[in-house]
């Protein structure tokens, strides 16, 4: 398992092989976010050894946290695959896609009923 950082502002999501099924360092790292200031809230998975760190961005920023995590031996930037926003682009590009062929299904049908009583009112 590598690690893994997903970052939108006021939510960090952190995946570390350091917590996977590891209740001694869950406890001490619950114990080191208890103390930073601007965390709202935090999760910790212990099957998957995820953090989600809920905090408030105007009193600390996601590089501070991602430091102190890396300072305290639970993150390594070194080793972190981020998030690509590739995925999402294709996401929203197929999502067009079958938006498009939806709307254009539904005008289709709704025309062609609209045709045929038309055609059927002249004849």
């Amino acid at each position: 398992m590598s690690y893994y950082c997903h970052n939108t502002p006021g939510r960090l999501r952190v995946k570390t092989p350091v917590l996977k099924r590891n209740p001694m360092e869950i406890r001490r790292l619950g114990d080191i976010l208890d103390c930073v200031s601007g965390i709202d809230s935090f999760s910790i998975n212990d099957v998957t050894g995820s953090i989600i760190i809920k905090y408030n961005p105007s009193a600390v920023d996601s590089k501070a946290l991602l430091n102190t995590l890396g300072e305290k031996g639970y993150y390594d930037p070194a080793k972190a695959e981020e998030s690509s926003p590739v995925p999402d682009e294709a996401l929203l590009k197929a999502g067009r896609l079958i938006g498009k062929a939806l709307v254009g299904a539904c005008v289709e049908s709704i025309f062609e009923g609209s045709v045929l009583s038309y055609l059927s009112v002249i004849l």
